[in-house]
């Protein structure tokens, strides 16, 4: 009778021992997701079902000099200001009026290359927002992403090509296949080699108005200028 009471306890530890590790396991792949959406009992209209994201509440940074906004970019330590400003300037790139100084591609640069960085962090959060910064700042991140296609970094590396999959466009298409034909080593070749490939996957993200090229669009590009690349590239790759 002890022995079968044993072995039942022995059971019943594992099965316990078990739930908690896929519990704990779950809820540790939950955590890369979007920073929680709150609203303000001002903004619950129609019986709680209308909200609006913190970033789109104060001041409006439409209003502003785009050298401003870069500021803000910057030198705010405020992260609803510092999505803002990324958004901000993501909307005017993607309306054809960013003009950026020399001064503000240099600081536009080297926050990206701060959120880059960001990708190899432990914390979740960390990861998400910065992924999320470059997704606000959309074609005004793009130069730095392209100058970093080839970043050895795994971390930083998959974040870049998973962002330029999202926001291509023609010109960046265009980049990433000089990159490939320029390259003076066979991993930076096989990098843009691989960013090519994937521009006819389909990426979303939750940032409101950044939407991934559709696929009728991506299938002719990629027939026009990426299928023709590949087999020169890879052509060079083999010879």
């Amino acid at each position: 009778m002890k022995k079968v009471m044993y072995v039942i306890v022995l059971v019943v530890c594992i099965f316990t021992a078990a739930f908690l590790i896929i519990h704990n396991g779950s809820k540790e792949e939950k955590t890369d997701v979007e920073p929680p959406i709150t609203a303000s009992p001002a903004d619950d209209l129609d019986n709680g079902r209308t909200f609006s994201r913190p970033e789109e509440r104060g001041e409006d940074f439409s209003l502003l000099e785009t050298s401003d906004v870069v500021r803000r970019l910057v030198k705010s330590e405020d992260k609803i200001k510092l999505r803002k400003a990324a958004k901000e300037l993501g909307d005017r790139s993607i309306a054809g009026t960013l003009e950026l100084s020399v001064e503000d591609k240099k600081a536009v640069e080297n926050v990206v290359i701060g959120y880059l960085k960001q990708a190899k962090a432990t914390n979740a959060r960390e990861r998400v927002e910065a992924r999320q910064q470059i997704e606000r700042l959309w074609h005004a991140a793009a130069p730095t992403l392209l100058a970093n296609l080839n970043n050895r970094e795994p971390a930083i590396a998959e974040l870049v090509i998973k962002s330029l999959i999202l926001m291509r466009n023609e010109s960046i298409i265009k980049a990433i296949i000089e990159q490939g034909r320029t390259a003076e080593d066979e991993d930076s070749k096989a990098l843009a080699l691989f960013a090519l490939k994937k521009m006819q996957e389909q990426r979303r993200t939750l940032i409101p108005g950044r939407e991934c090229l559709n696929e009728e669009e991506s299938a002719i590009l990629y027939e026009r200028l990426v299928a023709p690349a590949l087999n020169r590239l890879s052509r060079d790759v083999n010879s």
